[in-house]
């Protein structure tokens, strides 16, 4: 998949939120990983070695780095 492509399809859902620096950054690396790849499974969040894992070693339910910040 394009770059641009990936990062379209993300635009709707970080719209109107206050993410922070972390939880864009976690963003990116999911559409850098869909525009490489096509795709990203659910165990890629969670596999340990991964980037994703780097940022989020619990997933991203711990701390959620999508969650949006509530201050």
């Amino acid at each position: 998949m394009d770059r641009q492509a990936a990062q379209q399809a993300f635009e709707g859902f970080i719209a109107g939120k206050q993410l922070s620096a972390g939880q864009l950054d976690f963003i990116t690396l999911i559409v850098d990983v869909v525009a490489k790849r096509g795709l990203l499974g659910l165990g890629d969040l969670y596999e340990v070695g991964s980037p994703f894992h780097d940022r989020a070693p619990g997933g991203p339910g711990r701390p959620s780095p999508l969650r949006t910040s509530t201050t």
